[in-house]
């Protein structure tokens, strides 16, 4: 598992943490690899998302180019003293590429959409994540609301495991948000049409060829600073 972090988490950052030139000249093309190219959103597959869907947005957390874990969306967390309870604190000036405000909820929506809608990676957030009702959720036996997830407020996500996971920060860098804004108006639909498509990242859609799964994407927005872990208590 911890060898799938540091690739997944790598990718994740590889691009983004290196100094770049002016903005308007910077296009990637990722090339079509071995998934379908289904949907560009990694919370809605992994097995068969488009190609960079994971470059278009911002994790909570993720790993450098020597495997140190670093705070992207998250600037902060802490541990309740029995070890269930997560609180992870998101940076200030979070946008999504169409100007709205990235939140709490846009991350929580991506999992209880996630739990209940078939995804293909839910097996992780049961076994590394051990969310509260996790199983239930994704078994039909419990509505997505009674998940160990809470948008405390718009910086604030709460996260209630079954078990004390020491490793959580470690977890949640495979946590992608999903706007809501967006599949309120479009349903997955958000993710199949480019024009539907906003990111939280540094990273636009451009183009997407889904005949063979190649997509260009052009950076928006300049490298972040990355920060110091503060509380991993």
């Amino acid at each position: 598992m911890n060898a799938l972090l540091k690739f997944v988490g790598t990718l994740a950052v590889a691009v983004g943490i290196t100094t770049a030139p002016a903005l308007a000249e910077i296009k990637l093309t990722v090339p079509g690899g071995s998934t379908t190219g289904t949907y560009m959103d990694y919370m809605k597959t992994v097995y068969a998302r488009a190609s960079g869907a994971e470059l278009l947005q911002v994790p909570l957390t993720s790993f450098d180019n020597e495997y140190q874990l670093t705070p992207l969306a998250a600037e902060s967390w802490t541990q309740s003293d029995d070890g269930l309870t997560w609180t992870f604190k998101l940076r200030d000036g979070l946008v999504w590429s169409d100007g709205e405000p990235l939140t709490a909820e846009d991350y929580v929506f991506a999992l209880q959409h996630a739990a209940t809608s078939g995804y293909d990676f839910a097996w992780y957030w049961d076994f590394a994540g051990g969310i509260k009702n996790w199983k239930e959720v994704t078994e039909g036996k419990a509505d997505a609301s009674t998940l160990g997830l809470k948008a405390v407020d718009d910086k604030t996500i709460e996260i209630t495991s079954t078990a004390p996971k020491p490793y959580m920060p470690s977890v949640v860098s495979l946590w992608y948000p999903v706007p809501k804004h967006q599949f309120d108006k479009f349903g997955d639909d958000w993710s199949t049409n480019v024009e539907n498509v906003v990111s939280s990242g540094q990273f636009t859609l451009k183009s997407w060829e889904k005949s063979n799964n190649s997509v260009v994407l052009t950076k928006t927005r300049p490298t972040p600073v990355r920060g110091r872990l503060k509380s991993t208590n």
